[in-house]
């Protein structure tokens, strides 16, 4: 049985909060894979290994199992094969993405909740905030994704009037900008995470910020942003990761 006939065989596990995965450090196959494909959305998936990173502004050390995370953002078009197969409803279109046209954008105007449902749907999750800061800034402890200075073209904000202009979304892969080779880990669009705030399961964490955003500080791989997980913008989407700790 293939690595995903296995994850994929109930797709009621991406109901799971991806801290909730957990297998024993080790139990990794050698020579897995850099890259999987899911084959219910299509999505490309990029291994982050086992190991510690720095997390936050203030750098200390957390340690994750490998994972895999989706390569870019959860696009209009794999949304729409969700919606297609399920009988889920798709969210309002925004104006700069009238009638969902532009199949290659990432999805938005979907809530915590929406995410979740297309996570079960795909047999993954949504990740933690930590998966998703060390995918975003790798091992090392740097400010961005792509280091410590402030570079406007390294992403999709609205400091960096392109043919695209501000306040609207650029296609998925535009930008890459991870240490791992993920893109939109800065910019496009906020990136609902698995984490709450509080306990209450009520509010939930957002990273990334969007090309709505100017201000730098909104662009650190640190940065957390909350709300709460019924909430629906323009802004925010998302990307989901898989336990990489399998049977060989």
């Amino acid at each position: 049985m293939s690595w995903f006939e296995r994850i994929f065989r109930a797709r009621g596990n991406g109901s799971q909060p991806a801290g909730e995965q957990r297998s024993a450090p080790g139990s990794l196959p050698p020579g897995a894979p850099q890259t999987r494909i899911n084959p219910i959305d299509g999505a490309e998936m990029v291994l982050i290994p086992e190991g510690d990173f720095l997390m936050g502004d203030d750098k200390h050390t957390e340690t994750l199992e490998a994972f895999y995370i989706y390569k870019n953002l959860v696009t209009v078009g794999q949304y729409g094969k969700f919606c297609e197969e399920t009988g889920y409803r798709m969210p309002e279109a925004p104006g700069f993405n009238w009638n969902w046209y532009l199949k290659d954008h990432p999805i938005v105007n979907v809530c915590w909740d929406d995410a979740m449902e297309y996570c079960r749907w795909a047999g993954v999750a949504l990740p933690t905030e930590a998966q998703w800061e060390k995918a975003a800034r790798g091992t090392d402890g740097r400010r961005y994704p792509w280091g410590d200075d402030w570079d406007p073209t390294k992403c999709a904000n609205s400091a960096h009037l392109d043919e695209a202009g501000p306040g609207t979304t650029v296609a998925v892969g535009r930008y890459t900008d991870s240490p791992y080779g993920l893109s939109d880990m800065a910019g496009n669009v906020w990136q609902w995470c698995a984490d709450d705030t509080d306990g209450t399961g009520k509010c939930r964490v957002l990273k990334g910020a969007s090309s709505f955003n100017i201000d730098e500080a909104g662009f650190r791989a640190a940065y957390r942003a909350w709300t709460e997980h019924g909430w629906k913008d323009a802004n925010d989407g998302f990307r989901c990761v898989a336990r990489a700790a399998i049977l060989s």
